[in-house]
């Protein structure tokens, strides 16, 4: 929760454990935080929200483990919980080697086994969320092929 709420106001900081609880704010020991080294305060956001100021040295003596940079990135691909299905569309009526391949290492299936499985001219080769339908899109463009994906799926 803490580093959830620390990203949201800086789009990089630096991430720290609180091992003992500061006289001010609302803090978890052995949270996470994100923080922010200015030149005249430490900046951190508690669980509530809200930016407390601390000097060095009492950043210090509650909060450890300093940290890399943390880059914070929101991308609506990760909370839409849509169902997608891709579906590989063969160009004749007959599958093509590229077809064979790219179903055989999308459905880890042998050449024979997948060149049985692509009896439709429109076959279903994956399911799921967002982001899993990104991973067999990144794996599909390996081949050149042919595929639909419903619905529509809205990203790149």
């Amino acid at each position: 929760m803490g580093l959830y709420n620390c990203l949201s106001f800086s789009e990089s900081s630096l991430i720290c454990t609180c091992f003992e609880l500061p006289p001010c704010g609302d803090f978890t020991i052995g949270e996470i935080y994100g923080f922010v080294n200015t030149s005249d305060y430490i900046e951190i956001i508690d669980n509530h929200k809200e930016i407390i100021l601390l000097s060095e040295n009492d950043f210090n003596m509650y909060f450890n483990n300093i940290g890399e940079v943390v880059t914070s990135v929101y991308h609506p691909i990760m909370y839409d919980k849509t169902v997608y299905h891709i579906y590989l569309v063969l160009a004749q009526n007959t599958c093509s080697l590229d077809e064979i391949k790219a179903y055989a290492n999308i459905c880890n299936l042998n050449y024979v086994q997948a060149k049985y499985e692509l009896k439709y001219k429109r076959n279903l080769i994956a399911e799921g969320n967002a982001s899993y339908i990104k991973e067999i899109l990144h794996k599909l463009s390996h081949f050149k092929v042919y595929y639909e994906i419903e619905p529509l799926y809205p990203y790149e």
